[in-house]
């Protein structure tokens, strides 16, 4: 069970949807996927062509931690390893 309380992931929600808004504004690149803890959908940065990026992240729907690979083009999302 997560240590995130409701207050505290709703505000995680809208800062990380407005983090995503500006980004996107800015006209960099953003993918979508499906969170591997909840499956509800999460919008995350991407890199330029030829880039992967790697990170571990908090779930802002559920507060769950998961680690995803990025591209520009697909996303990869898994709790625990990626193989």
């Amino acid at each position: 069970m997560s240590a995130q309380t409701k207050p505290s992931l709703e505000r995680m929600r809208l800062e990380h949807e407005a983090w995503i808004a500006n980004w996107k504004a800015s006209g960099r690149n953003a993918r979508g996927y499906s969170a591997p803890c909840c499956h509800r959908r999460i919008e995350t940065a991407a890199p330029s062509n030829g880039e992967t990026w790697d990170s571990f992240v908090t779930c802002p729907h559920c507060g769950s931690l998961h680690f995803k690979f990025v591209t520009a083009k697909s996303v990869r999302a898994r709790i625990g390893v990626i193989k």
